[in-house]
């Protein structure tokens, strides 16, 4: 038998979460972004750093991009990498990346989604967000993970495209209405991601 006074309650309280959170997202401020350089001819290759085994110095790659900033935290963050630039100075085509990209996943590598992206009027390379740890997503996406792992993984693909990208972070605490998905919603509202898919629901944990 159906509990409608059970069904009636649940609905008051993800009618009451969703307010909460629309007006969370109303009061959110996504301009006041942490930008960092990465400059990937810096960056050993990941054949080298796989050799290294354990030696690998992880946080030295952290150092390398955002100095002392997130060298003891295990925080979260939502973050945009910005569209790049080749070596000459001029903006990277979609062409060109969307080709490198699915290169590398024709090679078995877990890259960003390349679905319904045709028609995006996009101001940005891709968005994402994660709830902890921010640190070692970064490590991911700079391709240090394993090749399943779902991230960037620019030096497998970027290097001969383009020297250096730029990266915003805003760092983010745990929050029990899911503040990095609200936040990644409002970036892809401010800042569309050329790759990757885009947060539609504020329903998302």
């Amino acid at each position: 038998m159906i509990d409608l006074e059970k069904l009636e309650k649940m609905k008051a309280e993800e009618v009451e979460i969703l307010l909460t959170k629309s007006e969370l997202l109303r009061n959110l401020d996504v301009t006041e972004l942490i930008t960092r350089t990465i400059f990937l001819d810096d960056l050993p290759s990941y054949h080298k750093a796989a050799a290294r085994g354990k030696k690998f110095d992880k946080q030295r790659m952290i150092e390398l991009g955002f100095g002392e900033e997130l060298k003891e935290t295990r925080r979260g963050a939502v973050y945009v990498f910005h569209l790049p630039k080749d070596r000459n100075g001029k903006e990277v085509g979609r062409d060109v990346i969307v080709k490198a990209v699915k290169a590398n996943k024709d090679k078995g590598r877990t890259l960003p989604s390349l679905e319904n992206i045709e028609h995006r009027e996009y101001t940005s390379l891709y968005v994402g967000c994660i709830k902890s740890s921010f640190k070692t997503r970064f490590i991911q996406h700079l391709g240090y993970g394993t090749p399943n792992t779902g991230a960037l993984q620019l030096l497998h693909w970027a290097k001969p495209l383009f020297n250096e990208i730029q990266m915003s972070y805003i760092p983010i605490e745990f929050s029990q209405y899911g503040m990095h998905a609200l936040m990644e919603f409002a970036l892809n509202k401010t800042h569309i991601p050329m790759i990757g898919r885009i947060e539609r629901s504020l329903l998302n944990p």
